[in-house]
Parts: structure tokens; sequence; C-alpha cells
């Protein structure tokens, strides 16, 4: 008999060493039997999700206790009854889990379920905020630096394709922007016009007043063709004092009227330029108020791209100015 109460006295001091251990441990932890009972819960437990004592006494059901945590919105948005049904199918099927969970003071608690061999279950819960936290800083860093990766890509490409002088589309944006309205044109089946632009007599220009002045003549013009020009009208720098316009559903014919227009708008947008001293040798040319020569042509469906458009109106510039300049040819 003393030695069976030694034992007893042994196993029972074991067991208050166990159950003092687990309630010192970080982790909260819940132990229900395989009639989801409540068998214990630890002080970190308490701590963590506040219930009240009868919902964790011994003997007390699983299912109420949840109610309860679901209710208080421990479970996360949804309706609290499918959070539970989730639970329990999984541990009816003695299916082992973990999952993080979003508390409403905005912690994030990882939760682990784990089927013991008596069919009742061990769940621990972890505080995991700072590991959320530190993972969403993380991404939210990454994702910056890719979106900034991005922008800065979309900026190179941007000014890859643009004149640096003028801000204009260069030649090569050009070319893309132009098979894109080409297969518009043949989809749509609509006509697509070209212009191809010439600044009379820029070289005496430039003698006479300056590369500064020079420079801003093709700027005034790029501008006072960008306002004249509808929406869907591309303008572009195609090489020196040479300008296209792109013209999607506009014929030859259009064209030309446009391009009348369009050596209105250059009179009239350069009329602001700076008037300087003195004036030019007059066998040179150059004016103040600059003109333009303009080629006009029309895209042909059967063209497999622009260039012979261009040609043409490359062509039509070539008779404008051998016509005197200020022409449209």
């Amino acid at each position: 008999m003393p030695s069976e109460t030694l034992v007893s006295s042994s196993v029972n001091a074991d067991t208050v060493l166990v159950l003092e251990a687990l309630s010192g441990i970080d982790q909260a932890l819940l132990v229900v039997n395989r009639n989801h009972e409540v068998v214990f819960v630890n002080d970190r437990y308490r701590d963590l999700f506040d219930v009240p004592q009868d919902l964790i006494r011994p003997g007390a059901a699983f299912h109420d206790l949840q109610v309860y945590l679901a209710a208080k919105g421990e479970y996360g948005d949804g309706d609290p009854r499918d959070h539970i049904a989730v639970r329990e199918e999984a541990m009816r099927e003695g299916r082992n889990f973990k999952l993080d969970r979003k508390q409403p003071d905005g912690r994030y608690i990882e939760v682990a379920g784990n089927q013991l061999p008596s069919g009742g279950y061990v769940f621990t819960f972890s505080d995991v905020t700072g590991r959320v936290r530190a993972r969403e800083n993380l991404e939210a860093l990454v994702h910056r630096r890719t979106q900034a990766l991005r922008d800065a890509n979309v900026e190179l490409e941007r000014l890859a394709t643009l004149d640096p002088l003028l801000g204009i589309a260069n030649r090569r944006r050009l070319m893309d922007v132009a098979r894109g309205l080409r297969q518009r044109a043949i989809e749509d089946d609509l006509p697509l016009a070209v212009l191809m632009i010439d600044v009379d007599h820029f070289k005496s220009i430039n003698d006479a007043y300056g590369h500064a002045y020079g420079d801003a003549v093709l700027c005034a013009i790029a501008r006072a063709l960008q306002a004249a020009v509808e929406d869907d009208a591309l303008v572009a720098r195609y090489g020196g004092e040479e300008f296209v316009v792109l013209l999607p559903g506009k014929t030859a014919a259009d064209a030309a009227r446009i391009a009348v227009e369009l050596q209105q708008a250059i009179s009239a947008g350069t009329a602001d330029l700076p008037s300087l001293v003195g004036t030019a040798d007059p066998a040179s040319g150059a004016t103040c108020t600059p003109t333009v020569s303009v080629g006009v042509s029309e895209w042909l469906m059967p063209e497999p791209n622009l260039e012979p458009a261009l040609s043409r109106a490359d062509a039509g510039l070539y008779r404008a100015k051998s016509s005197g300049r200020n022409q449209v040819g």
C-alpha cells in the first residue's frame, strides 16, 4: 500500500508539473476530448480571448465556446455559423489544420488544430502579428519597388519615343503608331491620310538668326500642329525640320484642306516668336514669320505598310517646294 501511495503521489506531482509547464508557455492552448468537450485551457488562452469561465471549464461544450467566439468576431468576417461548420467538419474527419486569423483588435493569431490518438483535439494559438506585419510590409515594399520599376520602364519607353526638343512623337513612335492605324483602317474600312511638312528656308533661318531661334521656330510649329489637329491624329518629327501628320479617317482631299488650315495655324502660332534686331539678307529667303510646304497622300488598301504613302507625300512636298514654297502639293 505505501508503494501505491508513493506512485500515486509521483503521478500527481508529474501531472501538476505538466500543467504548470503548459500554463507557462507562450502559446495559448485548448484541449478537447473525443466528445468535443473542453478538457484544459492554459492561462495564455484566458488572457488572449477573455471568455467567460463557464465556457472553458472542464466538460463545457466546445461548440458553445465556438459560438461565443464567432459572435465576438474572433473568427473573422462572414456568417459565424459557416466558420463553426468548417472547423467542426475538420474535427469530424480527423483532419489537422492551420490558419491565420485576424482578431477584432487587429492582431493576427495562427491557429493549429491537431487530432490526438484518443480522438480529441489540441489547439494552439500563437500571436503572429509581428510576422504578418513584417510580411505585409515586405510585400508592400516589393509592390512599391515593382511599381516604381514599371513606371520607370514606361517613362523610359515614353522618352525613347519622343523627340527630346519638341516633346512630340519621334520617327520610331510614328512607325509604331502607323502600324496600328493601318490595321484599324483595314478593320473599319476607313481612309488614312498622310501629311509631310517641311519648314521653308529653315537652314537660312538658322544661319540668319541662330540655332536657338531655329529651335524656337520648330517648337512653335510643333505646338501649332498639335493644337490644330483632332485628338486621334498623330504629329511626329520625321527628321530635321520635317514633320509628319497621320490623319485617321481622312482622305487625301480632306488632308489637302487640313494642310491649308495647318499653314494658317502655323502662321498664327509663330507670330509670337521674339522679334530680332536687324533682318537677314533678303537673298537668303529667311524670314521671322516661318512658312511651311506640305505634301499630301493617302494610304492605299493593298499596301503592306505606310512607306509608299510616305514616299508619295514626300513627292508632293517636293512639288510644293518647287512651286515656290508655302504651298500644298
